[in-house]
């Protein structure tokens, strides 16, 4: 019983797959993970450790210091909300307390992961899907496959190890595992893999090289070799110096980078806390965002940089003590290098992979790798800050330690048990809602579903959204928005995409005309450069007799419309299809075409 409870995490990130691999994404999935691992740690950690390792308990409790802070005097955030905040910390002590129970079994596992995604990726190569794999997009799909291709390596280095001189299995294998991560890298086109393999490539000459000197001059002489023949290419390819100029203008990081810093900025020390980010960012990203058409997205979870999250989510103390956690095993695993096991070597290297990933991806936010880094980053740590013997507690007081224990992790199991029920079944239930509406074309089947799902876990932005787009759009009901609209404002996301946009259509139908140029105004902080906000609100302006403020609405309406490359005669058909407004790129390809009809 004891070894099924040591490797549940391990089980319950398998039994998850599938269901991920049909509905997309899980509701609290991460909170559920660490409601899991606070379970873990109750029965398994050896709470000793703390009294030895100071700087290690200092920076977790600080950490826990701040998500209780955000918990305590956010009025919005539940106790889901404080397990997620948690997660960062909980999720790797768990396996951190799990150490001697389970790093026998990590190989195995993670190669069984490589192993079940490989099988996905041929499926989806043979059938003509997208290369996508188990993570369901290109990106994390490739940092997928660069993490758990040492472990394929070393697990079959292990399996298939001989005392022969030639061992055709072991070369079969290893050929195998890394044709799948070239084909990988070549289908994706990931430049974040690409960066950190050339990263971690680096990183291992210097480790196996032990020379600085010689590694210093080899490393000079590969970058001023890289850099003449990519300066070359740029000055005088102009094909070459077109594609990065695309590159550069198309991507999207660099501008919601600087969100994400002037965020960090205004919330200097406590952060703006997680589970409020994605509603509490929307106002930070920059005109250049919305101007990457092709790239646009309306939901922004995620700066596409770990540290950046952390630092716009909990502050600068906070993070800069999460650096500590995150970089001192790494530090510590450099420095001891020649004397780890090729097992702990493999954790290092795959946990430096994704981790660079991480650096310009949503790698530590997406459950997949979310769950594998988590696992490396607790192994790291007990190489960091190993157990050691101390004396043992009084029997008395052990009694008393292993009751509290025992009543906590009882406790703790329930609301485990009752998040995943939540968690799984209305995540099960809006996805139903999502097909029925776009793939079935049944809007009532549709909002009767998201329904269901709301009974369960009121406060789901996603589900609530989509039935207020769904009463309004589909049956003109302003009165059923509003309800969904204010039941979202009550929770830590209250602006999701354009609730602001759909609420101010709905006040505008009641003929609350202040009420709708107000949830008008909230939408432009979000989306400064919308048309449709900025021509319903000059009109609505106008019905009220503002008509400085129409004026001064309509200049912003002609910036926008700078901006956009667009004209006036544009905005009737925009505001008939409004997804042009953000696609404005794709409108303007189909005006040239003369396809303006087929649009509709």
């Amino acid at each position: 019983m004891k070894n099924i409870i040591r490797l549940f995490p391990l089980l319950y990130f398998f039994v998850s797959i599938p269901f991920l691999f049909v509905l997309g994404e899980i509701y609290g999935l991460k909170a559920c993970l660490s409601v899991l691992s606070a379970f873990i740690i109750i029965f398994f950690l050896d709470f000793n450790i703390f009294r030895k390792h100071f700087l290690f308990a200092f920076c977790l409790f600080a950490f826990a210091f701040v998500s209780f802070f955000h918990f305590l005097f956010s009025p919005n955030y539940r106790a889901m909300d404080l397990f997620d905040m948690l997660s960062w910390i909980l999720c790797p002590l768990a396996f951190y307390a799990l150490y001697g129970k389970i790093r026998k079994n990590v190989s195995a596992f993670l190669f069984a992961v490589w192993f079940a995604n490989f099988a996905v990726s041929m499926w989806q190569i043979f059938s003509g899907r997208a290369f996508v794999g188990l993570p369901d997009n290109i990106n994390w799909q490739a940092a997928l496959v660069l993490g758990t291709t040492p472990f394929a390596l070393n697990y079959a280095r292990l399996k298939l190890r001989s005392n022969r001189e030639y061992n055709p299995a072991l070369w079969t294998a290893c050929i195998i595992i890394a044709a799948f991560l070239a084909l990988t890298l070549m289908k994706t086109k990931s430049r974040a893999a690409f960066i950190s393999l050339a990263f971690a490539s680096i990183l291992y000459l210097f480790l196996k090289i032990g020379n600085k000197k010689l590694f210093l001059r080899t490393a000079l002489l590969s970058i001023l070799t890289t850099g003449c023949v990519f300066g070359g290419l740029i000055l005088f390819s102009e094909n070459f110096s077109a594609k990065v100029s695309g590159i550069l203008f198309n991507d999207i990081r660099p501008t919601i980078w600087a969100g994400a810093v002037n965020m960090t900025k205004d919330y200097l020390f406590f952060g703006v806390g997680e589970p409020s980010f994605q509603s509490a960012f929307m106002p930070y990203r920059p005109i250049g965002y919305f101007l990457r058409s092709h790239h646009f997205a309306h939901i922004t979870d995620h700066p596409h940089n770990h540290i950046l999250y952390i630092f716009a989510c909990f502050g600068v103390v906070a993070g800069f003590l999460y650096l500590i956690l995150l970089f001192y095993p790494i530090y510590i695993s450099v420095k001891k290098y020649k004397s780890l096991s090729s097992g702990t070597k493999t954790v290092f290297f795959s946990f430096v992979l994704l981790l660079i990933c991480s650096f310009f991806d949503k790698t530590y936010f997406e459950w997949h790798t979310l769950f594998i880094m988590n696992l490396l980053l607790g192994l790291l740590w007990f190489n960091a800050w190993p157990k050691e013997n101390y004396a043992r507690i009084p029997d008395n007081k052990g009694k008393l330690v292993r009751y509290v224990r025992a009543a906590a992790g009882c406790l703790i199991l329930v609301f485990f048990a009752y998040t995943n029920y939540i968690s799984w079944f209305s995540s099960v239930r809006y996805v139903s809602a999502v097909v029925l509406y776009d793939n079935y074309s049944k809007p009532a089947s549709a909002l009767s579903v998201c329904g269901s799902a709301l009974r369960k876990e009121k406060l789901m932005a996603s589900a609530n959204f989509a039935a207020a787009k769904i009463s309004l759009q589909n049956f003109k009901d302003p009165y059923m928005t509003e309800h969904f609209i204010k039941i979202l404002e009550e929770s830590p996301t209250p602006s999701y995409a354009r609730s602001n946009l759909i609420m101010a259509n709905a006040q505008a139908l009641l003929g609350r005309k202040l009420a709708a140029i107000s949830y008008l105004e909230k939408d432009l902080r979000n989306y400064p450069i919308s048309i449709e906000s900025l021509y319903k609100k000059a009109m609505l302006e106008k019905s009220i007799g503002r008509t400085e403020d129409m004026e001064q609405t309509l200049k912003h309406l002609d910036t926008a419309l700078a901006h956009k490359g667009l004209s006036y005669d544009d905005i009737p058909y925009i505001l008939t299809h409004n997804s042009f407004d953000n696609k404005f790129s794709d409108y303007k390809k189909l005006k040239e075409q003369g396809l303006n009809k087929s649009a509709d």
